[in-house]
């Protein structure tokens, strides 16, 4: 059974690998680049089992395999590369060569990225190195011109649902409209019981939350949790937001019958007639700007409480806004 038999779309990016590996072709690096839970990290354990003759499953056990998969939210460190650097200098243990994952290799420090470059520059003979990323723009230019990047796209509706379904989670279908071709996205928004945080939107723009900062302190507590990972599940209650803004454009246009919340279809309908349609847009705009704010620099609980105060409409005008940088 092929190493890739268990991955859903990028058919194209799966073939190119494939033939790659039959013709012992591959190159020392490559890029895998593409929107966050499409798939991008398990096509990299699969090209790595296949390049070391294991099963994915088994490939962060293999003594000649080194994964970096650290969880999200902290930079990662150059002490990370340093073990990473280590392992490289030594002789494969049984296969043909060596293979190296870094799963969100943005997050690498600009040091870590530096020593990572002499690895790359100087590869060690048969080795694969992987690296995956969200944001490539996040790596120095050098990082990327010594690497090939394949570039992964989201997954249609079919594939995502499909993918949920087969994982057992519940309301894939609306799931799967609201994750943008993102499986892994969806089930963190299924799992973490991010898609009944809409309310809270659809509260602060309707007036009937009298306390929004109290609420937006209180959902960055609960985001925040016990573990990392606390902004990506801003993003993803942020990203929620913005579709529900665009339905909420939507609807204030007059075609609610093309909204993607469909089970809150009614709701949107009444909040939409509350307010008109350019204070709806301009609000969009702020949230997606807010959401792009969150891939840089601004820090998640700052941004729900910027946000808690513009939705609810009772954010000062005319000053420097911290999130969006204006």
């Amino acid at each position: 059974m092929s190493a890739f038999s268990g991955i859903v779309g990028h058919q194209r990016e799966v073939a190119r690998l494939e033939t790659l590996l039959a013709g012992s072709r591959l190159a020392h690096a490559y890029l895998f680049s593409g929107d966050a839970g499409i798939g991008k990290f398990r096509v990299a354990l699969a090209t790595g089992a296949a390049r070391l003759g294991v099963t994915p499953d088994r490939l962060v056990d293999d003594p000649d395999a080194f994964v970096i998969d650290d969880a999200d939210d902290a930079s990662l460190s150059i002490d990370r590369i340093r073990e990473l650097i280590d392992v490289a200098a030594r002789r494969p243990v049984r296969g043909p060569g060596r293979v190296f994952i870094v799963r969100d290799a943005e997050r690498l420090t600009e040091e870590g990225q530096n020593a990572l470059l002499k690895t790359l520059e100087e590869p060690p003979a048969s080795s694969l190195t992987l690296l995956v990323c969200a944001r490539p723009e996040g790596l120095l230019p050098t990082i990327r011109s010594r690497a090939q990047t394949i570039r992964f796209r989201p997954l249609d509706g079919a594939a995502t649902r499909s993918v949920l379904e087969a994982e057992g989670v519940e309301s894939a279908a609306l799931l799967a409209s609201l994750a943008h071709g993102s499986p892994g996205n969806a089930m963190i928004l299924a799992h973490a019981g991010l898609l009944e945080r809409r309310g809270i939107l659809l509260d602060w723009w309707t007036g009937r939350d009298a306390d929004p900062l109290g609420t937006a302190e209180a959902l960055y507590v609960e985001l925040k949790g016990k573990d990392a990972g606390v902004r990506r599940r801003t993003r993803l209650v942020v990203e929620l937001w913005v579709t529900l803004l665009r339905d909420l454009a939507i609807a204030a246009a007059g075609a609610p019958e093309i909204v993607w919340n469909r089970d809150l279809l009614d709701e949107i309908t009444d909040a939409a007639a509350g307010r008109d349609l350019e204070a709806t847009t301009a609000a969009l705009a702020h949230a997606v700007a807010c959401l792009g704010s969150l891939h840089v620099y601004a820090s998640p609980e700052l941004v729900l409480t910027d946000l808690a105060l513009e939705l609810a409409g009772r954010k000062p005008r005319g000053r420097f806004d911290p999130v969006v940088g204006r």
